[in-house]
């Protein structure tokens, strides 16, 4: 659960960036550079970093989506618990998936 909620705070506070910093734009509807937001989202900073807020995510894994006056980010990750070194375990993994939209238009 705490991962889990560690990435929907991770894709709002993406999403809050991605309508935010468009200092110096012409129109409503634009968002920030999409690099920049998944490091953003991935490392809490908009230059890639050494090590992501949740173990084994990467950039790879956040799609960001702007269309029809709407920005929404999506993270899908899966993670491994502890559990799965235990040697009755077999390979578990757990799909964790969340996504944030804000409109960019008026």
């Amino acid at each position: 659960m705490i991962r889990y909620n560690t990435i929907n705070k991770m894709v709002q506070n993406g999403v809050r960036y991605a309508t935010t910093d468009i200092t110096g734009t012409a129109s409503y509807d634009t968002i920030a550079d999409t690099t920049s937001i998944k490091n953003m989202v991935v490392y809490g900073k908009t230059s890639a970093g050494d090590t992501p807020m949740v173990d084994g995510m990467s950039t790879g894994d956040v799609t960001v989506t702007h269309t029809g006056g709407y920005v929404t980010i999506t993270v899908s990750h899966n993670y491994t618990p502890i559990l799965s070194i235990l040697p009755f375990s077999s390979q578990f993994n757990v799909p964790l998936n969340a996504s944030a939209v804000m409109r960019t238009a008026p």
